[in-house]
């Protein structure tokens, strides 16, 4: 296997482990809907850790995604020989901030 495809399939692996981890947060959210005898209070706190925690998920889903997309552009421009090199100076000139 080559790395470029060793690469992809760690990426992959690891949105699928996340996205099927979101799968199990949001049937345990369904339990804690639907399970009569816990308290309210009980259920409700319950319903909220699993709620933040598939936010979290999603957060960090979102994150790995845009790290990823940014490296990859990145490694593209580094590896045109005819990509000019500029200084955050001559950057932030052109960008007008």
């Amino acid at each position: 296997m080559t790395k470029k495809k060793n690469n992809k399939s760690i990426k992959e692996e690891l949105i699928n482990l996340l996205q099927h981890r979101m799968k199990v947060l949001q049937s345990a959210r369904q339990i804690y809907e639907q399970n009569p005898t816990l308290m309210s209070n009980v259920k409700m706190a319950n319903i909220g850790l699993v709620q933040n925690d598939i936010e979290d998920l999603k957060d960090t889903l979102a994150h790995y995604s845009q790290d990823y997309s940014d490296t990859k552009i990145a490694k593209s421009r580094f590896s045109k020989r005819k990509s000019k090199i500029i200084s955050g100076k001559e950057l932030r000139k052109q960008l007008g901030i």
